[in-house]
Formats: C-alpha cells, sequence, structure tokens
C-alpha cells in the first residue's frame, strides 16, 4: 500500500492525540463516578473503544449494507480475499496497543491512513470506507 511517509507519520500523530483525547474524557468519567484513581489498562482500552466508534460508525454501517446487498438478488460485490502485507513504518514497535484491542486499533490506523490521503475523496465518505476495506 503506498502511503506518502509524511502523511503515515502525521496520521500517526493525529491517531495519539485523538486518543489521548478520548483517554483523557474515560479518566475523567471514571474519576467523577469513583472519586478515585482509574486503571492505565483500563483507559487504554476504554479510549480505544471510543476512538473507534466515534471514528468507524458511519464505516461498519457501509460494511452491514454491503454484506446486505451481497446476500439480496443482484450481482454480488466481492473484496479480494488476500490482503496486501503493509510496509513496516518507521514509528512501529515504538508502543504497544492493549492485546485484546488489536483489530480496533488496526481498523482506526487504516482509516486514518486512507483519510490522510484521501484528497478531494473525503467529500464521499462511501469511496473512504471503499478503499479503507480494502486496506484492511
Amino acid at each position: 500500500v503506498g502511503f506518502q511517509r509524511d502523511s503515515a507519520k502525521n496520521q500517526f500523530e493525529h491517531l495519539l492525540s485523538l486518543w489521548r483525547s478520548q483517554i483523557s474524557i474515560a479518566a475523567d468519567l471514571a474519576v467523577a463516578a469513583r472519586s478515585g484513581r482509574a486503571d492505565e489498562q483500563v483507559l487504554l482500552k476504554v479510549g480505544l473503544t471510543r476512538l473507534h466508534s466515534d471514528l468507524l460508525d458511519g464505516f461498519k454501517s457501509y460494511r452491514k449494507k454491503l454484506q446486505a446487498q451481497e446476500a439480496g438478488p443482484g450481482p454480488a460485490v466481492r473484496l479480494p480475499a488476500a490482503r496486501p502485507q503493509l510496509p513496516r513504518l518507521p514509528f512501529a514497535g515504538l508502543w504497544q496497543a492493549p492485546q485484546d484491542n488489536g483489530n480496533e486499533l488496526a481498523e482506526v490506523a487504516a482509516y486514518l491512513l486512507v483519510w490522510g490521503e484521501a484528497g478531494n475523496v473525503r467529500f464521499m465518505p462511501e469511496v473512504i470506507c471503499f478503499i479503507t476495506d480494502l486496506v484492511l
């Protein structure tokens, strides 16, 4: 997949900024609810889940509609079974996501990478969803 190196770095920083914001909101809610300190691993998971939901609810809806079309009458749209191997980015391995949230992180990262390269296609969300689905 041909993402530009600088765009990928920018989207990595964008991802971290969005994730930190969600973690901060989750921490505020946890402190307000329990009047205590929140567990870091729980905050990472909750922040990622909230970020995934905020960014990819439309993508999930797109996938459901596509699956409904495949099951219904008419020609089926088939996505390629083989997924290309993504290149190792220079910042890969600097941090680790919570183990059970790997798919969520991959989906958010893929969406942001596609969005970062999208240019004028940003105004056609179904195209961004289609390209993100191909990347995943």
